[in-house]
């Protein structure tokens, strides 16, 4: 059997898995089987607990296969038997012992779904996990599977492993690449990464408000751009040159205007190399971050907390004190227990502290409730 067509069809799935029920049929097809399953599983107890499974549609059509199985469901699925398909390709004769009455009960209860002779293989996936291949005649076909189709199915079973094995691993990669997308949302700084000629390939939610409310920097038509031709020109020069070091840029005016640091990782060796990540900031935003942060990182109190975001977001003694209702002198007194404290002399170093922490860099989910209010 020429299984080429098939195998095109067997390693597309990782990529589109809806096409897994196309290549069971293509099974059934080329092997004379009425029923075709492929599962991941491990063994589990009495039975299996089957992990993902795919079927030809008519199976899919007749059965839903729940996610725990046991001996009595299926005494094939018995780890003692079951690791007899292990590599290779097995009939029930294989399976079980000739005086074993537990074949005889499987058969009668495959035969009321429709289906009679057996034929399958198991691979392994390694941690426990294993793949196996069923294939089943009608309850109407007495014949058994042929030499020809044992052949297909034991080229074909390792294939059907791999595309397995890039399936999960490409789930795997897509969920960690949506969790840290996510994550990188929650930055309070804006990242954008681009490639040599200014053309985004990704941002994140700080990055898109930050243009969304300022001029000084836009996307047009997937490029990057400046809010003149001057700036534009100017940004672009840049990009190529973080290429090679960093690369510093100030688009924009007033507290609006924004900063740009550029770079870039290792040496280009072709167009997908070296994307530029730039980080974006907004000169007049300030670090507004929470008091019970600051009560938690700190150690000091809720009133003292208070004090630090005040500062740290570019308020004064004055403003502080006016805000909570109380004299500056009582202010500057709970600053004198801040600096003691954090082991600090300052005010100034108290605000490079505050804005160097990484609770300057994260947006807050929902605002945390003000401890003095």
């Amino acid at each position: 059997m020429n299984s080429n067509p098939l195998l095109l069809d067997v390693y597309s799935c990782p990529s589109d898995p809806s096409r897994w029920t196309q290549v069971m049929d293509r099974i059934c097809e080329e092997t004379g089987a009425r029923s075709a399953v492929l599962q991941e599983f491990s063994f589990s107890g009495d039975g299996v607990r089957i992990r993902w499974q795919a079927t030809d549609q008519t199976t899919a059509a007749r059965q839903r296969m729940p996610m725990r199985l046991v001996d009595a469901e299926n005494p094939r699925l018995a780890r003692h038997r079951g690791l007899r398909g292990l590599n290779r390709v097995v009939r029930d004769e294989d399976l079980f012992e000739r005086d074993d009455p537990a074949r005889d009960l499987l058969h009668d209860h495959l035969k009321s779904m429709g289906i009679g002779n057996f034929m399958g293989t198991m691979e392994t996936l390694g941690g426990g996990v294993y793949l196996g291949i069923a294939l089943h005649r009608s309850a109407t076909d007495t014949r058994a599977f042929d030499m020809a189709a044992e052949k297909h199915l034991a080229t074909l079973a390792p294939h059907l492993r791999q595309a397995c094995e890039l399936g999960t691993n490409l789930q795997r990669s897509q969920f960690e690449i949506a969790g840290l997308s996510a994550h990188l949302d929650s930055l309070r700084c804006g990242l954008i990464l681009c490639d040599r000629e200014s053309r985004v390939r990704w941002m994140n939610r700080s990055a898109k408000t930050l243009m969304a409310e300022c001029a000084g920097l836009q996307v047009q038509g997937g490029q990057l751009r400046g809010h003149n031709a001057v700036s534009t020109m100017l940004l672009h020069e840049q990009v190529l040159g973080a290429r090679r070091q960093r690369c510093f840029v100030s688009l924009g005016q007033g507290e609006k205007a924004l900063h740009l640091a550029m770079r870039t990782h290792g040496e280009a060796r072709g167009e997908e190399d070296g994307l530029v990540l730039l980080a974006v900031t907004r000169v007049g935003d300030a670090a507004a971050v929470t008091p019970n942060a600051w009560v938690r990182l700190l150690g000091v109190t809720s009133a003292e907390a208070s004090l630090v975001a005040t500062l740290a977001s570019g308020g004064t003694i004055e403003q502080h004190a006016l805000l909570r209702g109380i004299t500056a002198g009582t202010v500057r007194c709970q600053l004198k227990q801040v600096l003691a404290k954090t082991g600090l002399h300052r005010q100034a170093d108290l605000v490079r502290l505050a804005l160097s922490s990484a609770a300057a860099h994260v947006l807050e989910a929902e605002p945390e409730p003000d401890p003095l209010a």
